[in-house]
């Protein structure tokens, strides 16, 4: 019997052990304290991901806007993080989207944390609006000293079909409810009628206005002289630290050791 209860003794310590030892080897890593949540964001932005893809499967894959949204409302409340650091890459989404975005990065700077900014460019071969619009939420902006600046203002793009429907001798027949109600002039008209000329740019203006105002607010400058600046660009990394748009000039890993440091 002695020898019996020594050997379930010596059992239960195995597996107490063992259990122990698997906890340890499988568990998910902690965050330490003095902790960065860092976020790249870049290509075209799901709100969120519906079922597991080639990327799932062969990658890493790149966090959506639920994500993104979730992770920065966690780190403006999470005591063990002291800042966010935010790499921008080449992306697209909608305006609503990145008021959004910027509205968790004021939380987070609110809170008592920094929020840093590095990008390699902004829009090298296409308008940068959005992605400096964003970037312009953060305490610090840095930008590669071989980068530009390309924030040239917002513009519309309206396609009209009337033309190739006539050649295929279709004619297109909408209930029309007021002049501005222009969803249906892309098969009726073969150009801006006034009314949707005017609606366009006060759309267009409104977003304009709002994009300016939010800058100019987060980098403090006046709002005509950004508008000047705008109306100036596309502009070099040199001449867009000259204007305060960007805080500082640096490669890669010069940044990280300013985060470090």
């Amino acid at each position: 019997m002695k020898v019996l209860r020594i050997l379930l003794i010596l059992a239960l310590l195995f597996g107490l052990g063992l259990a122990v030892a698997l906890f340890v080897a499988f568990r998910e890593p902690g965050i330490a304290k003095h902790s960065v949540l860092k976020l790249t964001i870049q290509g075209d932005l799901l709100e969120y991901r519906t079922s597991e893809g080639l990327e799932e499967a062969f990658g890493t894959p790149r966090p959506t806007l639920f994500s993104m949204f979730k992770l920065l409302k966690q780190a403006a409340h999470d005591a063990r993080l002291d800042g966010v650091i935010l790499k921008i890459e080449p992306f697209g989404t909608g305006f609503a989207k990145l008021e959004e975005l910027r509205s968790l990065l004021a939380e987070v700077r609110a809170s008592g944390k920094w929020v840093w900014c590095y990008a390699d460019t902004f829009g090298e071969f296409g308008p940068s609006n959005g992605s400096y619009y964003l970037a312009s939420a953060a305490d610090r902006i840095v930008l590669n000293p071989a980068g530009e600046l390309n924030l040239i203002g917002i513009n519309a793009e309206v396609m009209f079909l009337r033309g190739t429907l006539d050649k295929l001798h279709i004619y297109p027949d909408f209930d029309h409810i007021e002049e501005y109600k222009t969803a249906m002039n892309t098969f009726t008209e073969r150009s801006m009628t006034a009314p949707h000329r005017e609606m366009m740019e006060s759309l267009i203006g409104g977003l304009f206005d709002g994009m300016v105002a939010d800058i100019a607010h987060a980098r403090k400058i006046d709002p005509a002289q950004l508008r000047a600046l705008i109306d100036g660009g596309p502009m070099g990394a040199k001449r867009a630290l000259e204007a305060k748009l960007v805080d500082q000039l640096a490669h890669p890993e010069e940044f990280e050791e300013a985060v470090k440091q």
